[in-house]
Order: C-alpha cells, then sequence, then structure tokens
C-alpha cells in the first residue's frame, strides 16, 4: 500500500480558465491515487489562521504535498506563519533556475536560526509551484515518488527500532558478529 500523504492543492486568486484546468486536471487525477487525502483550499495566501482549513492541516500527523500558486519557500513559511509546521521535503519539481538556489543562499550554514530552535513535527512538507506543472502525470509521478521515498524511509526507521529495542533475531546479530 502506497505511503499515506496529504495533498493540499491550493487554488490560485485569478479565474484564468487554463489555470482552473490544470487544477481540476490535477485533483482529479491525484483523487484516484492511493493512499492520498485532497483538500483543495483557496489560495495559502489568504486563509485564515483560525479557519477550518489552517485547523484540519494543524491536526493532520501526515507528511504534505502542497502544490500553491506560491514558490515553495514562501509556501512553506506561510503555513508555517500560521502553525502548520513540519521540515522542508525535496521535490524534484522545481524550477531550472530554483536547482541552485539553495547553494547560494545558504552558505554561511553556521549562522543561528530561530527556525532552527524550534521543534518541528515528525513530517515533512513538500511544496510544489503551480507555475512550474505542466500536466497532472508530472505530479501524479512526483507523488509516487514521494511515497516510495517515505515509505523506504519507514520501513528503514521501523527495522532501525526493532534492532535498537532489541528484537534482532540470531541469524541477524550472527551477520554482525567478527570474524
Amino acid at each position: 500500500m502506497p505511503y499515506p500523504l496529504t495533498i493540499v492543492l491550493s487554488e490560485g486568486q485569478s479565474n484564468h480558465p487554463e489555470k482552473r484546468a490544470l487544477e481540476s486536471a490535477v485533483a482529479e487525477a491525484l483523487s484516484a491515487e492511493h493512499g492520498a487525502e485532497v483538500l483543495l483550499t483557496p489560495n495559502l495566501y489568504d486563509l485564515k489562521p483560525d479557519g477550518p482549513t489552517i485547523s484540519t492541516l494543524k491536526q493532520t500527523p501526515r507528511d504534505l504535498l502542497v502544490l500553491s500558486w506560491l514558490y515553495p519557500r514562501a509556501a512553506h513559511w506561510t503555513l508555517d506563519r500560521v502553525g502548520v509546521r513540519g521540515r522542508v521535503g525535496e521535490s524534484l519539481l522545481v524550477a531550472p533556475d530554483d536547482e541552485d538556489e539553495d547553494d547560494e543562499d545558504w552558505d554561511d550554514a553556521e549562522k543561528s536560526r530561530v527556525a532552527d530552535e524550534r521543534e518541528l513535527p515528525n513530517r515533512r512538507i513538500y511544496c510544489i509551484d503551480w507555475r512550474i506543472v505542466q500536466n497532472a502525470t508530472e505530479v501524479v509521478d512526483e507523488l509516487r515518488r514521494i511515497q516510495e521515498e517515505l515509505a523506504a524511509e519507514n520501513s528503514a526507521s521501523s527495522w532501525q527500532t526493532a534492532w535498537i529495542s532489541g528484537q534482532a533475531s540470531s541469524e541477524s546479530l550472527a551477520r554482525f558478529q567478527p570474524r
């Protein structure tokens, strides 16, 4: 079974027919995917901090895949500002000129940041900019890639937890004994 995700489709502020058609096609394609809960919301910037959408997102323990008409970092910060927190998830759907952005912006990694001192929930938030999406298929492919990545991490994490808690079999222990 695919790794469960909550997908937030944040609509644009305009009623441009091409944008609405893309949002509808992606919503329809993602709704057919197993392990995905799809939420169609107004633009992230327009959501009220005490509104039902933000309350729902705060309460969900799942990892989030967010498509919005904001740049990915701005979408993450907008959600963080209203209390929807999580670690930044890396999406492969990025604009060609954004690929090297992290290298330039984070050269001074030793600086202390307030965001680094806050405790974050154990979930990731993957943000994708609608402007780079060409069709629903590429979003579905990215969803599946993220689900596979998270499932593999979850599997590795449960194996490590089982090992640490003393549930290793004698065969497992024998593999790690010096010869």
